[in-house]
């Protein structure tokens, strides 16, 4: 019975980091656009 409600509260807890991760990325994601979409326009 422990064992069980551990693995959930791991697998809670390692969903949750991911999440959180994919946040980070998606916030970097549009900077990086951002920033890219400036350094083309400079290079056309």
């Amino acid at each position: 019975m422990g064992g069980e409600e551990k693995g959930e509260e791991e697998k809670m807890k390692k969903m949750r980091e991911e999440k959180g991760e994919e946040e980070k990325m998606k916030k970097r994601g549009k900077k990086w656009e951002a920033g890219s979409a400036k350094g083309s326009a400079k290079m056309s």
